[in-house]
């Protein structure tokens, strides 16, 4: 699972690099990102032990852990995007849905992400207005708070 998430933060990383600067492109990577992990926000936790008919240990894999997937999806994509109101509002909008839905125990990495996108709004947009843009959650790409048609 975790080589999927790594696949599309490229996508995104590569989107917000200075010479292609395509937000929105990014914006729809978190999109994604937002969609797998509401899928599996409440899976139990892959063991990666796998065992044979009589109990014994036959194949161990590393897993990606919840806290993993988290830090994978947004960790990066905050940091390359961290000039784009667009990449802020958005990953705002995909963390605050996912502790909606997400069960107690596995709202601590996300809690960790919010916090990390209203320090990076704060360090990257010092006027007031824009802060504040810039910290409001968008999850309809349209950039206001008018409905869609």
């Amino acid at each position: 699972m975790g080589r999927g998430f790594r696949q599309l933060v490229d996508i995104a990383e590569k989107a917000l690099s200075p010479a292609i600067n395509d937000p929105t492109t990014a914006v729809q990577v978190v999109d994604r990102l937002h969609d797998l992990l509401s899928r599996v926000v409440r899976r139990p936790e892959p063991g990666g032990v796998y065992y044979d008919d009589d109990g014994a240990a036959r194949v161990i894999r590393p897993v990606v852990t919840w806290p993993g997937l988290v830090t994978l999806a947004f960790e990066e994509i905050r940091e390359y995007g961290g000039t784009s109101v667009q990449v802020h509002r958005r990953l705002r909008a995909s963390l605050d849905d996912l502790l909606e839905i997400a069960p107690p125990d596995r709202s601590e990495p996300l809690l960790r992400q919010l916090r990390l996108v209203q320090e990076s709004a704060a360090l990257h947009f010092p006027e007031p207005e824009e802060r504040a843009l810039a910290q409001e959650p968008d999850d309809s790409g349209l950039g206001n708070d008018e409905p869609a048609d």
